[in-house]
């Protein structure tokens, strides 16, 4: 097993943006950088690998096309998460902590 985050260094993904996106998380801290504007409202869904532990987070980085576009949280988040939203033209960093079972909204900005 490598060493985790933050004795390592956190994972880095940087998946192409499409209508659903699908990530696997692994480490102590995950960032999942979208590349390319997003031009429509997308789902992210996660794979969740045993190795994650109570307390680990991930960061999730977009940014909107000249309309606001929402990210919906897909499986691997927690029942009844709000969508995060998404600003005309900026970029949006959502963070989310793990549970023991899926990641919870943690809070979101716009950098």
């Amino acid at each position: 097993m490598p060493v985790r985050y933050p004795f390592g260094p956190g994972e880095i993904l940087t998946p192409a943006f499409a209508a659903t996106i699908a990530a696997t998380v692994r480490d102590g801290f995950t960032r999942i950088a979208v590349a390319g504007a997003a031009s429509a409202g997308f789902t992210l869904n996660l794979t969740l690998s045993s190795e994650l532990r109570v307390g680990d987070e991930l960061e999730v980085i977009w940014t909107s096309d000249a309309t606001a576009r929402a990210l919906t949280l897909g499986t691997g988040f927690a029942a009844n998460q709000p969508n995060v939203s998404g600003v005309i033209s900026d970029q949006v960093s959502a963070l989310f902590r793990f549970n023991g079972t899926a990641f919870e909204a943690k809070g979101s900005a716009t950098n």
